[in-house]
């Protein structure tokens, strides 16, 4: 009853500020929606094109495979840690045909960027392995769930392009 209080014994300052208030709602959603200013977001990702012995930067627009001179590049998730160093722990790409989540959970949506172009956000479901290993698996999947917690396990971080 506080607030009720102080509008009715303030009708006047209240009717004077309270259209300044809601111009400036209006002028900042309306900011918000036509600006997608993206800057500082994430632009460069690492990848592999050696089953994770080494990796490379490139430009995440790239998707998560792409040929890199004459090989596949996949999506590489690199991490740093005391024990191990630095180190690719994960490798990733699209569901595959051969993927047990082949033909389903494929929806990628565009995100703005301030150039006019767009940058495609991964699948909501991928594949992955661990580098060395021949057997790629669903991310959201029990198996795939447990590789990446292993991936980053004793304290590891991941590392992302600077």
């Amino acid at each position: 009853m506080q607030l009720r209080e102080f509008i009715d014994k303030n009708k006047k300052a209240v009717l004077a500020v309270l259209p300044a208030v809601i111009g400036a709602s209006l002028l900042l959603g309306w900011h918000n929606l036509h600006h997608d200013d993206l800057a500082g977001a994430i632009s460069r990702t690492f990848f592999s094109d050696d089953d994770g012995k080494t990796y490379f930067a490139d430009d995440v627009s790239k998707g998560m495979t792409f040929d890199h001179d004459g090989k596949p590049a996949y999506r590489a998730f690199v991490f740093r840690s005391d024990a191990k160093g630095t180190y690719v722990g994960l490798l990733a790409r699209p569901c595959g045909d051969d993927s047990p989540t082949a033909n389903t959970h494929r929806p990628t949506t565009s995100v703005p960027v301030p150039a006019g172009g767009s940058k495609t956000v991964p699948p909501v479901a991928f594949d992955i392995k661990k580098p060395g290993d021949a057997k790629w698996v669903v991310n959201s999947g029990p198996d795939g769930q447990a590789m990446a917690r292993a991936a980053a396990a004793d304290g590891a971080e991941q590392v992302l392009p600077e």
